[in-house]
């Protein structure tokens, strides 16, 4: 039994359809709707800088093509939202500048972290903790990221997403204090 107190209802970044996804336009959105905790997806540039992009195709939201891997930051600030109504902010930030911004609006940033690297976790661990946010949280598919960052930092909010929950898991999650289960039915990258 799941009693509605107990749930919490978190934006996947956004509408994504009609407004890209972790964008100040999306966290806009989120506002209007109520919402109070969002997804921000991390994905790791050339320069190991983490950027707030849904996916790691930079051609999904942009005017440019290929992985954002492959660019470094100050690049992928040159390419405009694709079919938007309007290009006041880049559509491509820096995760911390996101999560800021979402923080300001009272919404809760939840950072998805899709690269593992351990400097750029460091780096942004460090520009996160200069936020002095109270209500943010990291998450991973990946539990041996979850773990390095728990090692910085002891008290975050750790998310794990899971496919499926197998005695493994459950124990990881026993492993590890302040660690949460997220499963998802949906497709992983």
């Amino acid at each position: 039994i799941i009693r509605l107190e107990d749930t919490l209802i978190i934006a996947d970044g956004g509408n994504g359809t009609e407004i890209p996804k972790n964008t100040v336009y999306a966290i806009d959105d989120l506002v209007s709707k109520q919402f109070t905790a969002m997804k921000i997806d991390a994905r790791l540039t050339k320069d190991k800088k983490y950027v707030s992009l849904a996916d790691a195709d930079i051609s999904q939201f942009t005017e440019g093509k290929g992985d954002v891997s492959s660019y470094n930051y100050f690049d992928l600030l040159e390419y405009n939202i694709k079919s938007f109504r309007s290009s006041e902010y880049p559509v491509t930030e820096l995760v911390s500048k996101t999560a800021k911004y979402a923080y300001s609006n009272n919404i809760s940033p939840i950072i998805f972290l899709h690269d593992f690297n351990k400097k750029a976790i460091k780096g942004l661990i460090r520009e996160i903790a200069e936020e002095d946010f109270s209500v943010y949280a990291y998450a991973s598919d990946n539990i041996k990221e979850l773990q390095y960052i728990r090692k910085l930092d002891n008290q975050v909010e750790l998310i794990y997403q899971v496919d499926e929950i197998t005695d493994e898991i459950i124990m990881s999650c026993k492993e590890i204090n302040n660690l949460s289960i997220c499963f998802s039915t949906e497709a992983r990258d």
